[in-house]
């Protein structure tokens, strides 16, 4: 029985990025022989085993063979197969490398042999290219995927004309449309928690055409608002530098999720009325459908609908093209619509995301300081700490109860916001 380190536990050592976990691929033996030693089998369609100690997997060489259509038409062979066979499957050169190793009764291991590359996966890291292993590629949607995710993390890879060539090929198929939406999400948040993600849906948007998940960023792209605060050529370009900005300062992928879909109704707004007028509120239910159709998590949609609805309003708190300061009673029906005082850290996410959406830009207010965010964490802390059991308290003292005392806190609240609001008109006016 031989044992050989795999895929992205080298690639990563190579990289100098310390591997999340550990993948083993084992030759030479028998699934009788491998429980014989204590593993313990899980794998359905091949031989996959757990490690009793380490809780490891060690799967069998094997190799795929394509008989059905989409990413689950395959069936595996393992008996008799070679390392480099099943290297020969795997997507990109730089995660068909392998090393074997010793490993001992509690899951330690020793590298014993030079780096195992047969399809130079070390080359191809030194040019920082991705690179299919071989035409198996375009057997698989899902290494689409992949793909554009390792985009995501190594932003300074480029992937090879074959990528392009295949990807197109699976497009033409209507491939990546046979991926489940259930998997679609689970990359799609991979990459959403890379430091990246913009190039996730660069490279889908750009090279996936008929992939409806890219269908509502395609339509960005033709969607070109040319405004003062909004020069970057269209929807699409404004909404990746939302992205960036929001991956680059906050590492947040919810935040990142509500950066990706804040403008998802500006495409419509456009054809139907040609300008963004109403998009906040418009684009609410389309979050709603668009997370409902590639069963995206609560989480992630509640924030995103929040940004999508507030984000002019929250813009425009401290003024703006002549406006005035948002009254404190319109501050407060904002905490009241985003649920901020029941959900406090959701809410300081939005206000992130918000920045984001004004610092990723070109035109008015790219470069202004984004202070609508710790003003408007002052004004919620202000609502939040203020004392309501003794408003309640010497309300119900004299005789007062029920939407009497709600609206009474209510008005304290708002009397705590317009004390934030002139202290930050004073501040700013001293500054001046």
């Amino acid at each position: 029985m031989k044992v050989y380190l795999v895929g992205g536990a080298v690639r990563d050592r190579l990289l100098g990025i310390e591997p999340k976990d550990n993948d083993f691929v084992v030759t030479d033996t028998s699934p009788e022989e491998m429980i014989e030693k204590g593993f313990s089998l899980v794998g359905k369609d091949f031989p996959v085993f757990i490690h009793p100690v380490t809780g490891e997997e060690y799967a069998m060489a094997r190799v795929e063979r394509k008989i059905g259509e989409g990413y689950k038409g395959f069936e595996c062979e393992w008996k008799g197969v070679t390392l480099e066979e099943d290297l020969s499957r795997r997507d990109l050169t730089i995660n068909a490398m392998a090393q074997e190793v010793l490993v001992d009764e509690s899951g330690e291991f020793e590298v014993v042999s030079e780096l195992i590359d047969p399809f130079g996966g070390l080359l191809d890291i030194a040019n920082k290219y991705l690179h299919p292993t071989t035409e198996a590629f375009k057997e698989d949607p899902l290494r689409v995927l992949r793909l554009a995710r390792f985009m995501a993390r190594y932003y300074d890879f480029t992937a090879t004309e074959d990528c392009f060539k295949y990807t197109m090929e699976l497009c033409d198929k209507d491939e990546l449309n046979r991926i489940t939406p259930e998997r679609i999400w689970l990359e799609t948040e991979k990459a959403l928690k890379e430091l990246y993600p913009e190039n996730y849906f660069n490279y889908l948007t750009k090279w996936c055409h008929g992939f409806d998940f890219v269908k509502l960023f395609r339509d960005m792209q033709y969607t070109v608002e040319n405004n003062p605060y909004h020069q970057e050529g269209n929807v699409f370009i404004h909404t990746m530098m939302v992205l960036e900005h929001a991956s680059e300062n906050w590492n947040d992928p919810e935040i990142n999720f509500a950066a990706l879909l804040h403008d998802i109704n500006k495409p419509d707004c456009y054809k139907q009325y040609g300008s963004g007028h109403g998009h906040d509120k418009a684009g609410v239910p389309q979050i709603e459908e668009f997370c409902k159709q590639w069963k995206v998590p609560n989480n992630y949609r509640d924030i995103a609908k929040i940004v999508c609805e507030q984000h002019q309003r929250i813009h425009t708190v401290m003024g703006r093209d002549q406006n005035n300061w948002s009254r404190p009673k319109s501050i407060m029906s904002i905490f009241e619509q985003s649920g901020a005082e029941r959900k406090v850290e959701r809410f300081l996410k939005v206000l992130k995301a918000c920045e984001s959406d004004s610092k990723g830009r070109i035109g008015l207010s790219a470069k202004d300081d984004y202070l609508q965010r710790p003003y408007l964490e002052d004004c919620l802390y202000a609502v939040t700490s203020l004392d309501k059991k003794s408003i309640s308290r010497k309300l119900l003292e004299n005789g007062k109860s029920g939407e009497i005392i709600g609206l009474e806190i209510r008005a304290a609240k708002i009397a705590a916001i317009r004390k934030v609001q002139n202290e930050w008109k004073n501040k700013l006016l001293n500054t001046e």
